[in-house]
């Protein structure tokens, strides 16, 4: 659009310059052409916007099909990060020096999978009561809050053990 606003510009200074027949009939093609790629433009854009987001949307699961137990934390974190879910939220624990990120995910807004990225290692639990995902992020510490109140509960069930 911003492009065909110029171009029109220019070719009307031509055309005010020149005053001829012709390079106005010449100019008012170049004006719809000019339409008609905006508006085939437009259409393209919205043909891959719709095509990019079923493709995610398709992708994703719902709540109703997590599988009960998880036979890794590679698969758990995969099949977690590919849900939607009633409630997402996270947080950038920039304040503790070994939690990086925190992420909370709920089916139905009372209990859900709490995700923890720490430096080289991805900690999930499960069944965390929204409300403690709640006091977590206004704690004062993460890695206090998560040692007192997380570490060795809710435990992600089903794991196998890889030695």
């Amino acid at each position: 659009m911003f492009f065909a606003k110029i171009t029109r510009m220019r070719l009307s200074g031509i055309l005010s310059y020149n005053g001829d027949i012709r390079r106005e009939l010449y100019v008012n093609r170049c004006y719809s052409f000019l339409d008609r790629l905006t508006m085939y433009s437009r259409f393209c854009v919205f043909l891959i916007f719709i095509a990019f987001s079923c493709g995610l949307g398709c992708s994703s699961r719902d709540c109703s099909q997590l599988p009960k137990h998880f036979r890794t934390y590679s698969e758990a974190h995969s099949i977690i990060s590919h849900t939607r879910f009633y409630y997402e939220d996270s947080v950038r624990t920039w304040k503790s020096s070994w939690i990086r990120r925190a992420s909370y995910y709920s089916c139905d807004g009372k209990l859900g999978f709490f995700v923890l990225d720490t430096n080289g290692r991805t900690y999930i639990h499960s069944g965390v009561p929204i409300e403690l995902w709640f006091a977590f992020v206004k704690a004062r510490s993460y890695g206090s809050f998560y040692n007192r109140y997380l570490k060795g509960r809710y435990r992600l069930k089903g794991l196998h053990r890889l030695k």
